[in-house]
């Protein structure tokens, strides 16, 4: 349990956390069209779907 990569390393560690949480995204649009807006009374107009909501 002793893993204390270098600040180089920390950074490494980031970028690839950065890269797979962008490819899981860009791999399920559908699930993630609406993240921008939570939180506001914003929606997303090109979805037809949330003119219903």
């Amino acid at each position: 349990m002793g893993f204390h990569p270098s600040p180089l390393g920390y950074y490494s560690l980031a970028l690839a956390f950065g890269n797979y949480i962008d490819y899981i995204i860009r791999q399920n649009p559908e699930d993630f069209r609406k993240m921008a807006f939570v939180g506001t009374e914003l929606i997303n107009i090109s979805y037809p779907d949330n003119f219903g909501e």
